[in-house]
């Protein structure tokens, strides 16, 4: 063991990075970005057991490989939406930060909470989510 590994968060990592974040973001767009993600909680939910324990002892791994893949596949959506209207702006990093925060903490609760819901449905609402943003930002524009 510890001729590869220096101790087990090492490990941990290793196992992360290699077994589920690897393909996490490639080949990723704005059509399939949800299918790649549903894909990624199947994927924990095989090993929910692994995920959930590992989870609950020490998030903070998980949680760095987690955010840096969300990060980088909002980023490039946001990067791209605004390109379309205007130059790049500190406002996609912004929100690439905020959403990847709240996707990074649903995913967590699901998987401490026990995985109770399909990845599918974690998913729709993930979606909706993503999809209905201009229409609540109108409701909060509107309601100001």
């Amino acid at each position: 063991f510890y001729y590869h590994f220096q101790d087990k968060y090492e490990l941990l990592s290793y196992i992360y990075l290699h077994e589920l974040f690897a393909d996490i973001t490639k080949g990723v767009n704005y059509d399939n970005w949800y299918e790649r993600l549903e894909g990624f909680l199947v994927n924990m939910l095989k090993d929910k057991r692994f995920y959930s324990n590992t989870l609950k002892s020490n998030e903070k791994i998980f949680e760095h490989y987690l955010f840096r893949s969300m990060h980088k596949l909002f980023i490039r959506f946001f990067y791209h939406a605004v390109a379309i209207t205007r130059k790049r702006s500190d406002k996609a990093k912004f929100f690439a930060d905020f959403y990847s925060h709240g996707y990074c903490g649903i995913i967590i609760d699901w998987a401490t909470g026990g995985m109770k819901e399909t990845p599918h449905d974690v998913m729709l609402k993930m979606r909706e989510l993503a999809y209905e943003n201009v229409t609540i930002g109108e409701g909060f524009r509107q309601n100001l």
